[in-house]
């Protein structure tokens, strides 16, 4: 497993256990409040991210330096987070962990997170047409529509949404009429 895999599965895992200790402490707004300020700080002071993961600061150093940028500013929950995160050496997944915790907040408050890969690019107004009928069909305008350019998939579209998958690209369809061919071919004895 390479670096960004764990780290990812890292934050995932972190930001779950996050999100629950804030339901559980009726923090979830004060923390997400944190955590976007931490993202912003992140993008702005690139340097920031290159302390957390660098081997040659070692843990206490990194621990004083949360200390100094958030002590006393962040929510007690999002500062412990922060300081297990260094004292476990797992800096790297913050990223991550800031991602999850944004889409496990949204999605208590209702919002649905789609991802499409399409053959092409879709232009705005076919953006806008498919937005209206994932709303639509499902009850909500509180979407987010994520868009992957896959031109291998010929046609059609790839839908992922709640973990499912629905493959109704026309490489899938093709595959299927061909798998039918030559079953067919089989069951039939003649060659093809």
């Amino acid at each position: 497993m390479i670096a960004s895999d764990i780290n990812y599965c890292v934050g995932e895992v972190y930001s779950s256990v996050l999100f629950e200790l804030a339901v559980e402490r009726q923090a979830v707004e004060d923390v997400k409040s944190d955590l976007d300020e931490l993202e912003r700080f992140m993008l702005l002071e690139g340097s920031f991210m290159m302390v957390m993961t660098s081997p040659y600061f070692s843990i206490e150093q990194k621990s004083q330096l949360i200390e100094t940028l958030f002590g006393g500013k962040f929510n007690e929950l999002t500062f412990g987070f922060l300081q297990a995160a260094v004292a476990h050496n797992r800096t790297g997944a913050l990223y991550y962990a800031i991602k999850k915790y944004i889409r496990l907040y949204k999605a208590k408050n209702g919002h649905r997170e789609i991802w499409m890969t399409v053959a092409q690019a879709l232009s705005p107004s076919e953006i806008e047409s498919v937005k209206a009928e994932m709303s639509a069909a499902l009850n909500t305008d509180k979407i987010t529509l994520e868009f992957n350019v896959e031109p291998a998939i010929i046609g059609g579209a790839i839908i992922r949404y709640a973990g499912k998958m629905i493959d109704n690209s026309v490489r899938i369809r093709l595959h299927s009429m061909v798998d039918t061919i030559i079953a067919r071919g089989r069951n039939s004895g003649k060659s093809i």
